[in-house]
């Protein structure tokens, strides 16, 4: 695995923790949330579910975009998130 697909795979990873484990009404802040826990709920929700894409280098990819290039079934993988999510 080369070290762009291992940063590919570190955003797939936090986009999914931060949806599956954050609370998307909360307006708590630390050092780990980029504003707070609802912005950033929702800046996760939009890249894996609403297209929205994210600024990799001088790139912006998607959620399908990241899934193509490491070879993953973003089907499978969108099963698996709603199995895992936290209900607040």
């Amino acid at each position: 695995m080369t070290t762009a697909d291992q940063l590919l795979l570190a955003i797939l990873r936090q986009a999914m923790r931060d949806y599956i484990r954050l609370d998307p009404d909360s307006d708590d802040v630390s050092a780990e949330y980029h504003i707070d826990q609802g912005q950033d709920f929702k800046t996760a929700e939009d890249f894996l579910y609403n297209k929205v894409p994210i600024a990799f280098g001088e790139m912006f990819l998607t959620f399908s975009d990241i899934c193509t290039v490491l070879s993953i079934d973003e089907i499978k993988l969108k099963k698996r998130i709603a199995k895992s999510i936290i209900e607040y």
